[in-house]
């Protein structure tokens, strides 16, 4: 018999109820208003190390965690946040700070990390007070911590696309214009939704060429695409370069066989001219010609 029986739980009413204490108990624990004033008492709490604490005191308290300071990149709430809402490690691992002094783990919850974006929208709306009623009201009123948090991640990560758009369309346009391969023909339906890129799925045959088409994996694979560009962008970028330097040096020795040409046309009698014509054309195609092989091994 399993130790979960229990005769009781056959009636409605009593399952109804363990549910009801469990969600009684999760409300109290993790909802709205319990994680609203937790969020709230931990802005405060780091306002008030911040503006308090002296940085040296800040820097050991953070090494004694194993928890690296913010960073230009990294909110000024992070590291706190780690070291507020964390707990030592279950196995009781250990390591040594900075000063060599062996301290267990300190693990932060990996959960909480995202209510830096709530603490930043915070001080960004001007709250600065100490009264917890008054900040809760704040965060609830605008649907929630977490709500506050996915708004600014949103809106932060939209920003930061939009900075890096014309990076990224310049990398794409460069991949698409020296990454031309070969055309084939496969017998597969095209999605009615797909787009301008697709990701199939092959597998190569063994002892041929050839490739069997599984199917397609991302019917809209312009992000493999950017990913793609960004990590050939060096290679291609120097291969034009030097198809580019390849043609320069292709344009000038042609105009200096111009004007070679031009000068000594200009003192030429009339009996030599015609010849001098054709022996100048001459040398300007193999000057030509020299720089077209120059630039397809360049190229390669």
């Amino acid at each position: 018999m399993s130790v979960f029986n229990d005769p009781a739980l056959a009636d409605n009413h009593t399952v109804r109820n363990l549910i009801a204490s469990q969600q009684a108990s999760f409300i109290k624990a993790r909802g709205s208003n319990a994680l609203a004033t937790m969020i709230a008492h931990g802005y405060v709490n780091i306002r008030k190390i911040i503006t308090n604490a002296t940085p040296e005191v800040q820097a050991e308290l953070l090494d004694e965690h194993g928890v690296a300071p913010a960073t230009g990149s990294t909110s000024k709430y992070t590291p706190w946040i780690k070291v507020q809402w964390g707990e030592a490690d279950l196995e009781g691992k250990k390591f040594k700070d900075s000063c060599g002094v062996e301290r267990t783990v300190w693990v932060p919850d990996r959960s909480m990390e995202i209510y830096f974006h709530t603490m930043e929208a915070l001080e960004a709306r001007g709250v600065a007070t100490t009264e917890i009623k008054e900040i809760v009201k704040v965060i609830i009123e605008s649907g929630g911590a977490l709500k506050i948090a996915r708004v600014r991640q949103k809106r932060i990560n939209t920003e930061r696309r939009e900075v890096q758009q014309p990076e990224v369309e310049s990398k794409r346009a460069l991949f698409r214009r020296e990454s031309k391969g070969p055309m084939v023909d496969i017998n597969i339906e095209r999605p009615k939704d797909m787009g301008e890129y697709m990701t199939l799925l092959v597998r190569p045959i063994a002892d041929c060429q050839g490739y069997e088409v599984l199917g397609i994996v991302d019917k809209n694979a312009t992000a493999a695409l950017d990913k793609l560009a960004k990590e050939q962008f060096d290679t291609l970028s120097n291969a034009a370069r030097k198809r580019e330097t390849a043609a320069e040096i292709e344009r000038q020795r042609l105009l200096a066989a111009e004007e070679e040409h031009e000068k000594l046309l200009e003192n030429a009698d009339d009996a030599s001219r015609p010849t001098l014509t054709a022996l100048m054309a001459k040398r300007k195609a193999e000057i030509a010609e020299q720089a077209a092989t120059l630039r397809v091994v360049k190229a390669a």
